[in-house]
């Protein structure tokens, strides 16, 4: 199977990984950038997510992009457990 994935060019699917484990290790972020204070906060954030291991969904606000904009990809994440 992993021949054939690899002749396919398949990528494993994260989310179905995720649940495939007893806990996700997700860590869910929403922030609003308005400066480089906010990009080098979400640097960090990525940094010591990845020193625990952990998976992240950054979900972003922006001048052009409103809090019901980003919520509303939340649910592609949801897990059904």
């Amino acid at each position: 199977m992993l021949q054939a994935e690899a002749e396919l060019g398949l990528r494993p699917d994260r989310n179905a990984g995720l649940l495939a484990r007893s806990r996700s290790r997700l860590l869910g972020v929403m922030v609003e950038i308005q400066g480089p204070f906010h990009a080098d906060l979400v640097e960090h954030l990525h940094r010591a997510a990845e020193v625990v291991s952990h998976d992240r969904v950054l979900i972003t606000q922006t001048r052009t992009r409103d809090e019901d904009a980003a919520v509303e990809t939340l649910p592609a994440f949801r897990s059904s457990r």
